[in-house]
């Protein structure tokens, strides 16, 4: 019975305790799916380094000024690939190209 100058409080529902053997079941838990996680990192085979010429030696930059103009796509990524240059000789090279008047822009990008 609620008289008018008391204030009816919601029912309220005691704590849940959490018992220990649950907690540590759930810290088993992860410690497993770090592990498993770690595992599966491991197992990875890491990509081989590429080491890319930062300069051109005479047979690479005669088959540079060969073939590049021939490409129906060149990016610096594509050069990279097959030619075994760098990216920043890469993007010289394009610009050098332009300037030879071999090839010419067509759209630019700001990552390729």
């Amino acid at each position: 019975m609620v008289l008018h100058n008391q204030v009816s409080l919601p029912d309220c529902t005691p704590p849940v305790y959490v018992n220990a053997s649950d907690n540590s079941s759930f810290l088993n838990f992860r410690r497993r799916r770090r592990t498993r996680q770690l595992r599966r990192r491991r197992s990875r085979p890491s990509p081989e380094k590429v080491n890319n010429m930062v300069l051109f030696d005479q047979g690479n930059y005669d088959k540079f000024l060969t073939e590049a103009p021939k490409y129906k796509l060149i990016t610096p990524s594509i050069l990279s690939d097959r030619l075994r240059i760098n990216g920043s000789l890469a993007w010289r090279t394009i610009r050098e190209l332009m300037a030879r008047g071999l090839i010419r822009m067509v759209s630019a990008h700001a990552s390729q």
